[in-house]
């Protein structure tokens, strides 16, 4: 299964056996963020992987495997990580195993063992994953999104592949107007208490919006930051693209 077709298969997975992935299977996972192409260039972040003694999370569940995403603090970069993650996230549902992110999961206090910064980059998210009893995957009848027309100024059928993205709590963030051969992409802006709660892991859903918007355009997918743009109530303009 290629990673275009499994954004319309995953699911967030919450049940696991806990046994250990073979060191070739991590290895392979590894090498794979690495060859990830970033949203945003220049943008420097960092994947590292631990297992669940050092991770404390609100979730009874556990898993056995938990990659953990740091960045450097720069214009677009949790837009990055989300972006890069969500590729991350795709490939292993593609490969078989179970994945799940976790907005709410951080290292435990007093930690050593995983750091809270790698030279200069801060741990921002991490996504658990490994084995799953049962099917890890679903199929389109189990999403529950907005439509088309509630996440554009006029329904596209080339967004569908964004309109069933993941985000926190299922806010589905993103916004699309169309300029010619422009996408500009906006995010929603909450009430203060909401947007204290979501800004930082909203920024990282408009870039795993655009992680499948990418997979759908694979040759065509280009961003442009700083494009002329109209301003939009409740609403941050993000970057513009070209699919």
């Amino acid at each position: 299964m290629t990673l275009y077709e499994t954004i319309f298969r995953r699911k967030s997975n919450r049940s696991y056996q806990m046994t250990p992935l073979a060191q070739d299977e991590l290895a392979r996972i590894s090498e794979f963020f690495d060859s990830i192409q970033p949203l945003v260039s220049g943008v420097r972040y960092h994947m590292a992987l631990t297992t669940p003694d050092h991770i404390e999370s609100i979730q009874t569940w556990r898993a056995p495997h938990y990659a953990l995403l740091y960045s450097e603090d720069a214009p677009l970069a949790m837009e990055n990580i989300g972006y890069v993650g969500q590729m991350l996230d795709l490939y292993l549902q593609a490969n078989g195993y179970g994945s799940c992110w976790l907005g709410l999961a951080h290292l435990k206090d007093g930690e050593t063992a995983v750091p809270r910064e790698i030279d200069g980059m801060k741990f921002a998210i991490t996504i658990c994953f490994g084995r799953v009893d049962g099917d890890h995957l679903r199929g389109l009848d189990g999403f529950k999104r907005r439509t088309l027309e509630e996440i554009a100024d006029t329904a596209d059928a080339r967004l569908e592949a964004v309109r069933i993205a993941p985000s926190a709590t299922n806010s589905q963030p993103w916004y699309f107007t169309h300029d010619g051969e422009l996408l500009h992409v906006y995010r929603k802006r909450h009430n203060v208490v909401r947007q204290r709660m979501l800004g930082r892991f909203n920024r990282m859903d408009i870039g795993i919006a655009l992680a499948h918007l990418q997979l759908a355009n694979p040759e065509r997918f280009e961003i442009i930051i700083g494009a002329p743009h109209k301003e939009i109530r409740v609403h941050d303009y993000v970057l513009a693209c070209k699919i």
